[in-house]
């Protein structure tokens, strides 16, 4: 029996992954599969694939991308949704209607340094003018840790995905005052090499039927009401949410969608300053092509 440990979000992006799990299926491909929650998202997740603490995860792409120009011999095997990912930009209740109102240097809550967070506050500070000189950021973990934050007054703003913030923003925890979209599709699948390598045509046959069951659910008529009893958010949400969603059938992500990544990455970021390599070559060879 393989002992699969893959990691994701706790969100509903990868309900797929709970309803292969749950179907009994992976047995009979001799898997047993170990679903790791990350609270604290993407920059965790490549950690735990440096570090050999975790197998398979669903990540960012552009924080999987980010990470692998920074070193990690991670391989990007598949994209996993390829609609774009809608991040919700909040701040805490008060007064103010927009981000630039707010007096600098801004502070930013993000999970971690590299991740999605982290990468799409830099994004959009650079689409609104922002100079990154004035922008400061503050690792505190998840969502939970966003808004312990915001409670001590030690960050102005958190990006996150917007569906999942829902709550808090119906709660009138968090403000949400603009969003931004990914221009690219937000999720990808990846594998420690010399893991996928010994053990890639289970991987590959547990990938097959995550891609079955997102085309199940997208045809099934109950999915709204699983979706709203597994995530937390309301229907109306979900709804918006479902019609949007994209999963991927097994593509790899194209030269023109890495391209586009690593310009935004340098544009916005300074990640990429001490990179020697052709970025497109460095990245193509991290990613497994059919």
């Amino acid at each position: 029996m393989l002992m699969l440990r893959v990691g994701g979000v706790p969100e509903h992006y990868n309900l797929p992954w709970h309803l292969l799990k749950e179907s009994g299926t992976l047995e009979d491909l001799g898997v047993d599969l170990e679903w790791r929650d990350y609270y604290g998202g993407t920059g965790q997740m490549a950690n735990h694939l440096r570090t050999g603490e975790l197998d398979i995860a669903v990540l960012l792409t552009e924080g999987m991308i980010s990470d692998i120009l920074k070193g990690s011999d991670a391989r990007i095997l598949k994209v996993f949704v390829k609609s774009s990912l809608e991040w919700g930009v909040h701040i805490s209740e008060s007064e103010h209607t927009k981000l630039t109102n707010i007096e600098d240097p801004i502070t930013f809550a993000i999970s971690k340094e590299g991740s999605g967070s982290h990468l799409m506050a830099l994004l959009y500070a650079q689409q609104n003018g922002i100079p990154v000189s004035n922008l400061k950021f503050e690792e505190v973990g998840s969502v939970d840790g966003a808004m312990e934050a915001f409670k001590n007054q030690t960050v102005d703003a958190f990006l996150w995905e917007k569906f999942t913030t829902e709550p808090y923003c119906e709660a009138n925890n968090l403000k949400r005052v603009d969003s931004i979209h990914t221009p690219w599709p937000c999720f990808v699948v990846a594998a420690r090499p010399k893991y996928y390598e010994k053990y890639h045509q289970q991987i590959e046959q547990v990938l097959e039927g995550v891609f079955t069951q997102a085309t199940n659910l997208k045809e099934n008529p109950s999915a709204i009401k699983l979706i709203t009893d597994r995530y937390n958010l309301s229907s109306e949400s979900a709804e918006k949410w479902f019609e949007k969603v994209a999963w991927g059938q097994g593509e790899n992500l194209s030269d023109q969608e890495i391209e586009n990544v690593i310009d935004n990455l340098k544009e916005s970021t300074d990640l990429l300053d001490d990179f020697s390599k052709t970025e497109m070559e460095f990245v193509l060879n991290g990613q497994v092509t059919p």
